[in-house]
């Protein structure tokens, strides 16, 4: 038997539909607090001073390792610049035994280190005097440490291969290396 609602009932519901609707897109005052155990940023407010807008724009990223930096990075070969977007990177390679690898100091002129994009944890440290970043790049194919340059804009230093998580105390290293050059 097939039921039919009444005038009476279909106004019941339609006053629940309308209600939930009202709760969900009504908005309450007060303080967000995260629960108990919820996990929490434990960086602080970045008190540096930031470079003039556009600080990277002088510079080229194939510039931030000198030939002595460079040997004992174990680079084979002179940096190849690219561009990729809105991103100047530099890259070299190194040898890596029987894994290639590469090296990348990469210019983000438009994105600070809070638009950070990838699928692993990350880990907030300094660098020398920058704020920065330590991640796995999205797809899981470099080590990254990212320096803050301003709130707009970061240099990212990257050892790519095959297992990034193995690499990531060879792209600090670098990293340690750029950052005195870094704006």
């Amino acid at each position: 038997m097939r039921r039919v609602l009444g005038p009476v009932s279909a106004a019941v519901v339609l006053v629940v539909v309308q209600g939930c609707l009202v709760a969900c897109t009504s908005q309450i005052g007060g303080t967000a607090i995260p629960a108990a155990g919820a996990p929490t940023s434990s960086r602080a407010p970045n008190t540096r001073p930031s470079a003039a807008p556009g600080a990277l724009t002088a510079l080229s990223p194939c510039d931030m390792l000198t030939g002595s930096e460079q040997k004992s990075l174990g680079i084979t070969g002179p940096g190849e610049p690219r561009k990729v977007s809105q991103v100047r990177l530099c890259a070299w390679a190194v040898d890596g035994g029987t894994d290639p690898l590469t090296v990348t100091v990469e210019f983000w002129p438009d994105r600070g280190i809070d638009r950070i994009t990838t699928e692993q944890p990350t880990e907030y440290l300094d660098v020398g005097k920058h704020a920065a970043v330590r991640y796995i790049a999205t797809g899981g194919t470099a080590c990254k440490y990212a320096l803050e340059v301003d709130a707009d804009s970061r240099v990212d230093v990257a050892v790519v291969g095959p297992d990034p998580q193995q690499l990531c105390e060879q792209a600090l290293g670098a990293a340690k290396l750029v950052a005195p050059k870094v704006p």
